[in-house]
């Protein structure tokens, strides 16, 4: 028994830190240029989305729309993530198709994004 309630207070800290990585990468961004937050943030963000934990993966959908309105100026980064964004529509993987609309989600608060891109 204290081997396995260890095990999972454990494994609900790491829940715990990933969530709060996550949520902080919206704000992180914003003070980085397009360049730096394109090459640095967003793989990690990427990587977010594989996670196991549904909580982790929906956090990181929310932040991949705030990021996004942030390098819409860069019209080239801007386009990888929708490019990145779509190739989660056709993934044969149901958590990638699952984060395509929870991402979805943030763009249709944006119609003329939305139509234009998605």
């Amino acid at each position: 028994f204290f081997f396995s309630s260890r095990r999972r207070h454990t494994r609900q800290r790491s829940v715990s830190w990933a969530r709060r990585c996550v949520q902080e990468t919206g704000s992180f961004a914003k003070l980085y240029d397009a360049h730096t937050v394109q090459k640095q943030i967003m793989p990690i963000i990427y990587n977010l989305l594989q996670d196991n934990v549904v909580r982790v993966r929906s956090n990181a959908c929310k932040q991949i729309y705030a990021i996004a309105m942030h390098l819409k100026s860069e019209p080239v980064y801007f386009e990888e993530i929708v490019k990145y964004i779509i190739k989660l529509s056709a993934s044969i993987n149901f958590r990638d198709r699952q984060s395509f609309l929870n991402i979805c989600e943030g763009f249709m608060n944006n119609e003329a994004l939305f139509d234009q891109y998605l």
